[in-house]
């Protein structure tokens, strides 16, 4: 286990490091609190799902523009109550972060399902979708129209 982390912090970290072992490699310790950074590759720096705890026993996961806070335990068996789930299903390309762009402006971000369910395009001329998937497979620029 790292040195220093608090008891909520390690609780998580264990709990992490047993699912995606893969993830202790990436691991360091920041004022008492977890950090991970989980990059599926060297020349993809920009598909890098960042996770953490909080002083306020949270764990946060970051992907792009896209962000989250869990509970931990999880309140429940669904993957979006799970960040260890979450995690996973992001990291298989199950769950793709929408990320909505009118020149360098970021207008919001959203989760959606691999097969696109619940996508939304582009809704003026202006405005751009990104998507974003860890492997960067299912990545795709969507334009208006």
């Amino acid at each position: 286990m790292l040195a220093g982390l608090d008891d909520f912090s390690e609780s998580f970290a264990r709990a992490l490091f047993e699912a995606l072992p893969e993830a202790r490699k990436a691991a360091s310790v920041e004022e008492g609190h977890l950090h991970v950074e989980l990059n599926s590759g060297p020349s993809r720096t920009d598909s890098t799902i960042h996770v953490y705890t909080t002083e306020d026993d949270e764990v946060i996961v970051d992907f792009g523009y896209y962000g989250d806070h869990f509970d931990w335990p999880p309140a429940g068996p669904a993957t979006l109550d799970d960040p260890i789930a979450f995690i996973r299903a992001l990291m298989a390309d199950e769950i793709l972060v929408a990320e909505r762009m009118r020149g360098r402006s970021c207008l919001g971000s959203a989760l959606v399902a691999s097969g696109l369910k619940g996508f939304e395009p582009p809704r003026t001329p202006d405005e751009i979708v990104f998507l974003r998937s860890w492997s960067g497979h299912k990545d795709r620029t969507v334009r208006h129209g």
